[in-house]
């Protein structure tokens, strides 16, 4: 059975939620931290708030990811596309930065050049953190994702479905393999991620 609980100090902090090593992280458009722990008889809130790199304020999206040793918070940036052939504006993805946490002094979000051998998988539902080198045909150092925008936003621009592959190295975004011309995505639900082996 699931239980839902509304947390009233941590509120605000509907940006991303992950659960990570026995405890829920939330983060809100600031990059601060609501770390729940929900393992008592009643839910403990502890706020954080990370000192931030300049950039992280100009993001468009953020994410909590769990990767294999710390906890990430990734930036997505967003910019305004006119496609003449369809009636609408649309955004499309231009860019990712990441960041893992360091409470070693002063908590603070520091940024991270090179994801090594992991993979990230964000979008719609929840983020996730793979090594390339146990699954044939993808890449480390990447960024896969999907769209957050598949419908009209509050000022009537849409997502236009866009989904693709962010190298860290170059910085440079590669369609996904399905992602050919041809398909209409405007009719299409947003693609989501799949562990083939949930842990």
């Amino acid at each position: 059975m699931m239980v839902s609980i509304m947390i009233d100090d941590a509120r605000s902090y509907c940006e991303h939620v992950i659960y990570y090593k026995s405890l829920f992280y939330a983060v809100n458009k600031k990059g601060s931290l609501a770390i729940c722990d929900v393992n008592g008889i009643a839910p403990l809130v502890t706020l954080m708030s990370p000192v931030l790199p300049f950039s992280v304020s100009n993001a468009d999206v953020l994410y909590l990811v769990a990767s294999s040793a710390e906890l990430l918070l990734v930036t997505r940036y967003l910019d305004l596309v006119h496609d003449p052939l369809v009636e609408f504006a649309s955004y499309k993805t231009v860019g990712f930065n990441a960041f893992q946490l360091d409470v070693s002094s002063i908590p603070k979000w520091v940024e991270v050049k090179s994801l090594g051998d992991q993979m990230l998988f964000l979008g719609t539902n929840s983020s996730l953190c793979l090594l390339a080198s146990e699954f044939s045909g993808c890449q480390g150092n990447s960024i896969y994702f999907t769209n957050d925008c598949s419908e009209a936003n509050d000022d009537g621009i849409h997502g236009n479905h866009d989904s693709g592959v962010f190298n860290m190295g170059d910085r440079s975004i590669e369609a996904l393999p399905y992602c050919t011309t041809g398909y209409d995505w405007s009719f299409l639900p947003p693609p989501v991620w799949l562990t083939p082996n949930p842990w």
